[in-house]
């Protein structure tokens, strides 16, 4: 595996300048405009969300480094990572709220913030929402509380309940597909897709014992594959590695994408769907990693291991 690592100066730069930096190098293509789906390469953004003491904050820049934000919103942190998604071609992100746990949604530029009108079986949301997530053009939204996955169109600061689905306990990974018709999530070593209309579940991908399906599940921008985290799960030498493989959305043989004896999580896909984007774990430090999915040359993205637990995206 071809292998580049960006330096930095830790004593010179801040963690966010090295962000920039590191993030600056390679991101033409995982911005860039989605080939076949009618989007211009444009100016893309990519953005990643921070740890905070209490809350996650969320960042964007350009694809060139420049114009760096961070967006005035308080994420919530539940089960360790941040409570949030974002609908890319919207270029609105939807987040639990970290002072009140209401959902609300925000403009990428950071403007537009509303507080969503959620009801599920006619009540407000009490307690904690697992996992949400949503629809490439942001007009469905799935959100997975109390074991169930509760299905909305999105109108304006409103959300309209469709459908509610049974979900197993204990979902490790969740994902809405682009056109906001199908749902995968993974549970101990299986990895599921439910059609949202018919409510047909395939069970598309078993792992073998003492592994399971960690968090992380990323659909391609076409809708066609699956991006997720697997790996050991117990104690001693090697049950703490995570690496990445991806499967076709109707099944069959995993292709791996990474290697090493390290937590690769969180996948993301590039625009393009030719790189994915993730996270990797080393010790106590993070940083974030760009890597080819044809020629497996990887990008390390230096963010000074300040990285929240929450799928980096582009949009």
């Amino acid at each position: 595996m071809l292998e580049q690592k960006l330096s930095y100066e830790p004593k010179k730069r801040s963690w966010l300048r090295n962000a920039v930096i590191g993030l600056t190098v390679g991101l033409a293509a995982l911005v860039g405009g989605c080939e076949g789906c009618g989007e211009s390469s444009g100016e893309g953004r990519i953005g990643f969300s921070s740890y905070g003491t209490d809350a996650d904050s969320l960042y964007t820049m350009k694809k060139d480094g420049m114009d760096v934000k961070e967006l005035s919103i308080s994420i919530d942190r539940a089960l360790g990572r941040s409570i949030f998604c974002v609908a890319p071609k919207k270029k609105v992100v939807f987040y639990m709220n970290d002072k009140d746990r209401g959902l609300y949604s925000a403009n990428l530029d950071g403007s537009n913030i509303q507080k969503m009108n959620c009801l599920i079986k006619g009540e407000s949301i009490k307690g904690y929402v697992d996992w949400i997530s949503s629809s490439a053009e942001g007009k469905r939204l799935a959100i997975v509380y109390w074991n169930k996955v509760y299905i909305f169109n999105v109108k304006n600061s409103n959300l309209e309940e469709t459908s509610s689905i049974p979900a197993d306990r204990d979902i490790l990974g969740f994902a809405l597909s682009p056109d906001g018709n199908k749902v995968a999530y993974s549970v101990g070593n299986a990895l599921y897709v439910i059609d949202i209309n018919t409510s047909e579940k395939h069970r598309i991908f078993d792992s073998p014992s003492e592994t399971s399906i960690q968090e992380g599940i990323s659909w391609s921008p076409d809708g066609k594959k699956i991006a997720y985290t697997w790996g050991k799960f117990g104690w001693g030498i090697g049950y703490n590695d995570k690496n990445i493989f991806v499967i076709d959305s109707t099944g069959g043989a995993s292709t791996q994408i990474t290697q090493g004896d390290v937590r690769n999580m969180n996948p993301s896909w590039s625009r393009d769907g030719k790189k994915i984007i993730f996270e990797r774990q080393r010790g106590g430090s993070k940083t974030l990693v760009l890597i080819d999915i044809e020629n497996k040359t990887e990008i390390i993205l230096p963010t000074d291991g300040r990285l929240g637990n929450g799928f980096p995206f582009s949009y």
